[in-house]
């Protein structure tokens, strides 16, 4: 298993590329372009954070 803080960095990078992607407003979310890559980066954070340890994940009991 990688370290932690791989998965974490990755959850982060997602982050500020979905405020990247939509920085233009609501407006933004109408270009199916935009759809798609504001999608993956969640695919992404979702897959992230299945991957961080237990011990990590129930520190957080109001996240499913």
């Amino acid at each position: 298993m990688k370290d932690e803080k791989v998965y974490l960095d990755h959850i982060l990078q997602s982050i500020a590329s979905i405020q990247l992607y939509v920085a233009e407003g609501r407006a933004s979310l109408d270009v199916p372009q935009t759809q798609d890559a504001v999608i993956r980066r969640l695919q992404i954070m979702i897959e992230s954070a299945l991957r961080l340890p237990p011990e990590r994940l129930s520190a957080f009991p109001d996240i499913e």
